[in-house]
């Protein structure tokens, strides 16, 4: 991978927040207030920071995990969305649905995208978490 650090900073401001906002109007949503968990790839604490500020996402909503372990590259998003699926279980009335906005190297160039969540419940006749 060949990864041309000047554009990094500018691919991900550009990039990252479009993704997140296709994520959320795949869901429906006008608002990250409705969301349970913005995850954003960690190129850097800073830069999640600027971007979650931009996207007017509360702050409960983004996690950060490479203030405290570092930089994960490609899988920062998982282990995020790994703790939003264990918070969403353990928190009463936590909002139904989850975004991730990831980018990274695709081909020899940067690539940007959305996975956009949202659970049904059993009760309401659904069969659980689906895409």
């Amino acid at each position: 991978m060949v990864i041309r650090a000047r554009g990094v900073g500018a691919a991900y401001r550009s990039h990252v927040p479009l993704a997140a906002r296709r994520g959320l109007a795949a869901l429906g949503l006008d608002t990250f207030d409705d969301l349970h968990r913005l995850c954003l790839h960690e190129s850097n604490p800073r830069m999640v920071a600027e971007v979650a500020t931009e996207l007017g996402a509360p702050a409960p909503a983004v996690q950060s995990i490479s203030s405290t372990v570092g930089t994960l590259a490609g899988v920062s998003v998982f282990a995020l969305l790994d703790e939003a699926l264990h918070s969403h279980s353990q928190t009463p009335d936590a909002r139904d649905t989850i975004v991730c906005a990831l980018i990274g190297d695709v081909g020899g160039s940067v690539a940007a995208g959305h996975v956009s969540l949202r659970y049904s419940h059993p009760d309401q006749g659904g069969s659980g978490p689906r895409r």
